[in-house]
Parts: structure tokens; sequence; C-alpha cells
């Protein structure tokens, strides 16, 4: 710290390397999931739900997205999300109580 400068704020990274957080202790019940969509319409996500079921993903519908999860570490979530993300979908990672 130089004087009469303000302290830097501290940077915390929203993402650690990959492989870093295989061993990494989760806050207690969070999990993580995947979140597709917003689908245009509802129909539109119970369509693609089945279009994942095909694929061998288990996905709910919440209102006109889809969730696939949730799963005990980010590294699994994240796993998933890329193959999605490989298939042509958008994949968003989300925490989960």
């Amino acid at each position: 710290e130089m004087a009469g400068m303000p302290p830097l704020p501290q940077v915390v990274p929203k993402t650690v390397a990959e492989g870093d957080d295989e061993a990494a202790v989760e806050p207690a019940g969070l999990r993580y999931a995947v979140q597709i969509g917003p689908y245009r319409n509802r129909r539109a996500a119970v369509s693609a739900r089945g279009t994942l079921a095909r694929r061998g993903y288990q996905a709910s519908v919440l209102g006109r997205a889809l969730r696939v999860g949730p799963y005990a570490n980010r590294t699994m979530a994240r796993r998933i999300a890329q193959r999605l993300r490989a298939s042509g979908y958008h994949p968003t990672l989300i925490a989960v109580r």
C-alpha cells in the first residue's frame, strides 16, 4: 500500500483453473446444475427435454428453461455443460441449494 492511496480491492476469481477444484469442499448444501434456455415457450422447453432424454440427459422443465442436474460439485456440472455446448446448446452453470 502506498501512503495516501486507498487499498486495492480484493479480487476473488470466479472460476478456478480446470482440475483445481476436484478436491475442493463445496459449501454445505450447495450443488450445481446446468441450465438451458429460456426457450420461446414451455412447449419448446418440453420438446427440448425429450431431445435431451434421447441423448441420455435427465432434465427438468422450469418455466421456459431446462435444468440438468444437480451435481455434487462444480467440476461435474462443468463437464456436462461442456458436452452440451459441443452438441450446440448454450448452457449456463448455476448454483442451487
